[in-house]
């Protein structure tokens, strides 16, 4: 099985969605009985956002960013933001078993993004 320091290190790619509106982009879950972590958060806007920042938040559906966020400012058409997180509580792990969301807060007037989310799975 997967130890921490040796995980299965997966990429979730959630094609094209708005990040105007309030919205869950995607679902994400890991092998049975394998807790995560998030490793790293990736945007390649694909129309340009305005106005004002929009959040991508991971979580669950109690708690929607309770893994990550990732604010995405305003920028222009094929620009990428990205983050590596660094988790520094127990509280930001994954349980085995967890349905994983992916939402945005629909800060922005206008814009639309790929997203990127790594998660590692361990024992």
């Amino acid at each position: 099985m997967p130890a921490y320091d040796s995980p299965i290190r997966m990429s979730y790619n959630f094609d094209t969605k708005t990040l105007s509106s309030l919205a869950q982009i995607g679902q994400m879950a890991g092998p049975s009985g394998l807790r995560g972590r998030i490793v790293a958060v990736a945007a390649v806007l694909t129309t340009a956002t305005t106005v004002a920042a929009s959040v991508v938040s991971i979580g669950n559906n109690s708690d929607v960013d309770k893994y990550a966020t990732l604010a995405v400012p305003v920028a222009l058409i094929d620009t990428i933001h990205n983050d590596f997180v660094s988790l520094t509580t127990d509280d930001a792990l994954i349980a085995a078993d967890t349905i994983v969301t992916l939402e945005t807060d629909g800060g922005c007037t206008a814009g639309a993004a790929s997203v990127n989310v790594v998660i590692d799975w361990f024992i």
